[in-house]
């Protein structure tokens, strides 16, 4: 495929001076006139007359050559056409434009309220919770301060009714009891029981004095207050079995004071005791 590269005729060199040699006998003959005439016309019309021939040469040439066509007759009819479209379009664009922006604006202000009322909504909820919590703690705890302001009252009012007020508890009893062999190997279960009725005993231990016993439990009650027991567990080892075993019980009273009383588990060789009954200390 090829380009048609032809230069037009009128811009070819022979248009070109045919074209001229037309414009320049034209204009020769009008200044030719002019000159002849220029006795009885005034200096206005000469200069209007010359104005008028430059106009028409420059559009009669404008028809043959392009450049002068562009510029005189093309170039001015599109910025006019286009000086009107162009702003009827670009002021209904921008008003579509601001219409548009101010729309979305709306909406986003719209949806940046909703959702700044949502969450005041629901911090104002969670507040209220909290405070409902707090408000039912704090209820609970008045009433439960009450209610030990109120029992307290009531055990002043009755230690200071009672003839005993100021009185110290009684001491416990107790009794050491043998409950027999857990198993063939000399294991044999025991307990001390508390005879006495309110009386007070914490933190009740067992030990072995001087030896002779083996424990298999820890022989240690947190209470013993009151008419209660506490079993436990050992084996008569050593000595123990020709000598004897003595055991102190030990506790801390209702003063915390500590307290201890002795018992005696006599020797297990038959060959030394007759009986195996244990008997306090």
């Amino acid at each position: 495929m090829t380009i048609d590269n032809r230069t037009p005729w009128v811009q070819s060199t022979a248009g070109i001076v045919v074209v001229n040699g037309v414009v320049t006998a034209v204009v020769s003959a009008v200044v030719t006139w002019i000159i002849n005439n220029a006795t009885s016309l005034p200096w206005v019309w000469i200069l209007l007359t010359f104005a008028g021939i430059a106009v028409v040469v420059f559009l009669g040439l404008s028809f043959v050559r392009q450049r002068l066509r562009e510029v005189i007759w093309r170039r001015p009819w599109r910025w006019l056409s286009g000086l009107r479209v162009t702003s009827q379009a670009s002021r209904k664009a921008h008003v579509d434009r601001v219409v548009e922006d101010a729309t979305r604006l709306i909406s986003i202000e719209k949806d940046a309220a909703a959702e700044l009322a949502r969450n005041q909504i629901i911090g104002l909820q969670q507040e209220n919770a909290k405070l409902s919590l707090a408000n039912l703690e704090q209820k609970t705890s008045l009433r439960s301060l009450e209610a030990r302001l109120e029992a307290s009252e009531r055990d002043v009012a009755d230690a200071k009714a009672s003839p005993r007020a100021g009185l110290p508890g009684p001491e416990p009893r107790w009794s050491f009891v043998n409950f027999g062999a857990v198993n063939d190997l000399g294991r044999v279960k025991y307990g001390f029981r508390n005879l006495v009725p309110g009386s007070v005993a914490y933190n009740v231990r067992v030990e072995a004095l001087r030896g002779g016993f083996t424990f298999a439990d820890a022989a240690f009650w947190d209470d013993l207050s009151g008419l209660a027991q506490g079993d436990f567990e050992g084996t008569v080892v050593g000595k123990g079995a020709t000598q004897g075993v003595s055991l102190r019980l030990g506790w801390y009273d209702e003063a915390h004071v500590w307290r201890f009383d002795d018992f005696r588990i006599r020797p297990t060789r038959p060959d030394v005791w007759s009986s195996a009954e244990e008997t306090p200390f």
